[in-house]
């Protein structure tokens, strides 16, 4: 007999993050009430508007709607650059109140094997001090997160539009160009102390091998 206990769930949303697992952004989003919770939430905590920030799913990815001659319509999430800071700022926020950081849910540049930020943001001058979740959708390429400067910390939020997949490398080539000269503007990096990567285990430490006699009926 095997007795599962699951990891933490900011474990999972490493993960979820790290390599942009789609199914589990979606499924969370849905589990925790949807598009009208999360609006709902987001008034709340954060004063953000529809016109701020609107969501129909969890992972960012295309969503089907029908319209009003029952077609099908292609419906993105929608977010402004402010209302992105203002939502890793958030994040950071309530994560600190626990003990845990941005770093623990998010991909570390340069750290963090395997991840959607890619090689990048590997470079000497921001390994270690890019913490960002990337977007890639049709017509958008995105990246929001934090910099680890030596003038402090720098939320920022950028967003691309481009023409068709093909725009698509440049889109990132200027993001990462957006980031370095951030990053110079407020001192150059400060990478983040104490911070090993750790691979994803969908199990805490408790779980273990038990023999049936000694389980409950």
């Amino acid at each position: 007999i095997f007795e599962l206990k699951s990891a933490p769930l900011h474990s999972y949303l490493k993960e979820m993050n790290r390599n942009s697992n789609n199914h589990v952004a979606d499924h969370l989003f849905e589990i925790m009430g949807g598009p009208m919770e999360f609006q709902q939430f987001m008034k709340k905590r954060l004063n953000l508007d529809p016109t701020d920030i609107r969501l129909v799913n969890g992972s960012g990815d295309r969503f089907f709607v029908k319209d009003e001659k029952d077609h099908s319509q292609k419906a993105y999430n929608e977010a402004s650059c402010e209302a992105l800071v203002q939502v890793v700022s958030g994040i950071r926020t309530d994560l600190r109140k626990s003990n845990y950081d941005i770093q623990h849910i998010m991909a570390v540049s340069g750290v963090d094997p395997g991840t959607t930020l890619g090689g990048r943001y590997s470079s000497k001058q921001m390994s270690g001090a890019v913490v960002a979740k990337t977007g890639s959708v049709d017509p958008a390429i995105t990246l929001a997160g934090m910099i680890t400067t030596e003038q402090g910390n720098v939320y920022f939020g950028i967003l691309y539009k481009t023409k068709s997949p093909s725009d698509w490398n440049g889109a990132r080539n200027q993001i990462r160009n957006d980031v370095a000269g951030l990053m110079n503007k407020f001192g150059g990096k400060n990478a983040i102390e104490d911070y090993n990567s750790v691979t994803f285990l969908p199990f805490d430490a408790g779980s273990q091998f038990t023999e049936l006699s000694q389980r409950r009926p």
